[in-house]
């Protein structure tokens, strides 16, 4: 074998190998350590900003791990999540709550976790390697957020006096 043949061969593993745990989220479902940064990344993003970004969330949710997605816009009638993310490590629900109704979810927090964000629309903590995340924004904030302007189209304005509320669990 010769010498430019050996080096093609090296540039090539290094360059798939770059790719598949080195670049977006293909490095964050492969890579382990990389995962684990952008976990500790995001954490340290909320306790700066003591709020959760929608448009962050987001992001953090779509990249943290490879999900199944789920999406019924009749749930909202049900008062059941009309988005479900699912993977071993998220599970996330998506619901519109009338007005201002509030889950009694937002004030169950563990023995023991340590709290990150408390106020009367945002919860997070963390219990052991578990951040747990349950929030309540307005629809305008809902929209803003990247994949919400297809899903309802001229619907949403029925939902104007609603307000999206989350709940979502991501283990580490």
């Amino acid at each position: 074998m010769d010498i430019q043949k050996i080096k093609m061969a090296i540039t090539g593993t290094v360059l798939v190998f770059g790719v598949l745990f080195l670049l977006g989220k293909t490095s964050l479902i492969l890579n382990p350590l990389s995962r684990k940064i952008y976990f500790d990344s995001y954490i340290s993003k909320l306790r700066s900003d003591k709020s959760i970004d929608a448009a962050a969330f987001w992001e953090f949710r779509d990249f943290y791990s490879s999900q199944s997605l789920t999406f019924s816009s009749e749930a909202i009638l049900k008062g059941e999540p009309f988005l479900t993310f699912y993977t071993p490590v998220i599970q996330s629900k998506d619901y519109l709550q009338s007005g201002g109704l509030r889950s009694p979810n937002m004030r169950i927090i563990p023995s023991g976790a340590e709290v990150i964000i408390q106020t009367d629309s945002e919860l997070v903590y963390l219990e052991g390697n578990k951040l747990v995340m349950r929030f309540t924004k307005t629809i305008e904030e809902m929209k803003k957020v990247n994949g919400f302007f297809s899903y309802f189209g001229v619907d949403l304005e029925k939902y104007k006096d609603h307000q999206w509320y989350n709940e979502t669990s991501v283990t580490n």
